[in-house]
């Protein structure tokens, strides 16, 4: 039991599960209405690998979300030593020729001091490479995670990536880096592939990172 706006009783209506009590202003009964969206991760979509030769996630973005997180879990080539890429969708086909992404990326060795810097030369290419060579060893993989930003058109979407990696034998080689897509048009999808052989396992998943 609540009250008007003249101060006479009345009954809040049952809300759902899950909703809550709240004010709707002043002199006017509150309402049960749904939580307001504040800060935080929504769960989009995902893809598992099953020896394909690429795997893609080409529904859920749009201009709902400026930032969207990609996490990676357990991927395996079927080709050891091979490096993982990427490509954009614009316009509903894949980008995979025109020279329009450019990247660096650099990774790291468990047993040395040395460092493996890798990019696009100087000029455009046509993927975004993210990680070292990979093993094909069933119990090693690859995991971690990517950032992509402005994929909205009028703007370059940007990704930044963090993966932690093995090259066959126990050997330690985590990368990281970014990139970018040297096109304005909005990007609705993204698709991944080995530099040669298929995707044998491993689930990419993306989550919606909320403006506000």
């Amino acid at each position: 039991i609540s009250y008007d706006a003249s101060g006479n009783p009345v009954a809040i209506a049952t809300g759902s599960d899950g909703q809550v009590l709240t004010s709707t202003g002043a002199g006017s009964p509150p309402a049960f209405e749904a939580l307001p969206v504040s800060g935080g991760l929504t769960y989009l979509n995902s893809v598992t690998a099953s020896d394909d030769a690429t795997i893609a996630i080409e529904s859920g973005i749009s201009s709902t979300y400026d930032t969207y997180l990609f996490t990676f879990t357990d991927l395996v080539p079927a080709t050891n030593t091979v490096q993982m890429k990427m490509e954009f969708q614009v316009g509903g086909s894949f980008i995979t020729s025109g020279g329009t992404y450019r990247w660096v990326r650099q990774a790291g060795v468990h047993d040395s001091d040395t460092q493996y810097q890798r990019r696009s030369d100087g000029s455009n290419d046509d993927m975004i490479e993210l990680s070292y060579e990979l093993s094909n060893v069933a119990n090693e993989g690859m995991s971690g995670h990517m950032f992509m930003h402005s994929p909205a058109a009028t703007k370059f979407t940007k990704v930044e990536f963090n993966l932690s990696a093995f090259t066959g034998s126990n050997k330690f080689r985590p990368s990281h880096g970014g990139g970018a897509l040297m096109n304005a048009g909005a990007v609705t999808g993204v698709q991944w592939s080995m530099t040669s052989g298929n995707m044998a396992t491993g689930t990419i998943r993306m989550y919606g990172i909320t403006n506000s």
